[in-house]
């Protein structure tokens, strides 16, 4: 079979394109898909041998996440950007370039220009500086020729802030990665308001539901009260409050959507929680213990009593439930003359007698 010159000259073109790909270190670029666990998505293309690494990170109940993209030879280059989900960006102004020129301004004392920036599913502006040092994925710090700051707002709550680090910001690599970064589409599951939650009187003693989950919660007691103020419900309609004035118990928590959730697993959260007493008034917690209580991770501690209390004990019992809908965050604590065990030993007991149920119980 005769091949044409026509069909040689073409094989001879995409034989350069392949040499000159392989020369900038330039791969076929792809639609990939970034993971932020259960909050969403990042789909951004770039070549199917690039890596990245996804972090969370602690924002209350933000979604925040921190990734790094490492091209093929990422010695060369360095792209690392923050992307918060949060209400208060919906207020951004649409004059971001005069915006982040202030921010700039303030956070570098220096008059850097700043430019408008195209992207393809936003809006944003960026700088461009000179010669800065950067600690490059966790290596050593070096100094990079040309560095990249972008500020981009997507729908309504989605900010990006990134940073691209190259010696030549004009080079191939540099130019596919910013491409790529400015047609990246991100999707979060943004967490909704938090509906008010209902309390119903039902045969076995209080019922809590809310509209976010059929799910609910049975305290199986006649002698429940309800201590919560109305300014506490008005800050969070999800919240509840009760004394059970006949064992002395007290139990407060939270019926939430579970995507407010934004930790790794209930250890996490319970760590970040004893974390920040280090640094409040707040005792820290004694004798800790972890269980699994039926569908209750729980975990039980000692709170300190004043000395000339000798023989008290207040005891507590953190436990949470989270079936991918709702997330129920429950706090007992009983404060009495007894030994710590025996009023672990009540506490847990108690929460066994709470029911989560789909069906409607008898009124």
């Amino acid at each position: 079979m005769k091949i044409k010159y026509t069909q040689l000259k073409l094989l001879h073109i995409v034989k350069i394109m392949l040499a000159l790909a392989a020369a900038t270190g330039c791969a076929a670029s792809q639609a990939t898909t970034i993971k932020l666990g259960n909050d969403g998505q990042i789909d951004i293309d770039i070549p199917a041998t690039w890596k990245s690494t996804v972090e969370r990170q602690p924002k209350d109940d933000k979604i925040a996440y921190s990734v790094d993209l490492m091209p093929d030879n990422n010695a060369k280059l360095y792209c690392s950007f923050l992307i918060v989900a949060a209400p208060e960006f919906s207020g951004m102004p649409r004059d971001l370039l005069a915006f982040m020129a202030q921010q700039t301004q303030d956070s570098t004392k220096k008059k850097i220009p700043t430019k408008p920036l195209k992207v393809a599913n936003g809006y944003g502006v960026y700088y461009m500086e000179t010669n800065r040092k950067l600690g490059q994925l966790g290596q050593e710090t070096r100094m990079f020729k040309d560095v990249g700051n972008y500020f981009i707002i997507y729908g309504e709550n989605i900010f990006v802030t990134l940073m691209l680090a190259s010696d030549n910001a004009k080079g191939a690599e540099f130019q596919s990665v910013e491409k790529a970064i400015l047609g990246m589409r991100p999707f979060l599951n943004t967490p909704g308001p938090t509906p008010k939650i209902k309390t119903t009187k039902v045969k076995q003693g209080i019922q809590l539901s809310s509209a976010i989950s059929p799910k609910k919660l049975i305290i199986p007691s006649k002698s429940l009260k309800d201590r919560k103020s109305s300014k506490q419900e008005q800050e969070n309609p999800g919240w509840f409050y009760f004394e059970d004035t006949k064992t002395n118990i007290l139990m407060s928590g939270w019926l939430e959507p579970a995507n407010k959730f934004r930790f790794s697993s209930v250890r996490e959260m319970w760590d970040s929680d004893n974390a920040k007493r280090t640094t409040s008034a707040r005792p820290k917690a004694d004798s800790e213990e972890y269980q699994k209580v039926g569908d209750w991770d729980v975990y039980l501690y000692d709170a300190p009593v004043p000395a000339q209390f000798k023989n008290t004990s207040s005891t507590h019992i953190r436990a949470n439930y989270n079936d991918g809908a709702i997330w129920i965050d429950l706090h007992l604590s009983l404060t009495r003359d007894r030994p710590s065990k025996e009023l672990r030993d009540a506490l847990v007991a108690y929460l066994k007698m709470l029911v989560i149920s789909d069906a409607e119980p008898a009124k």
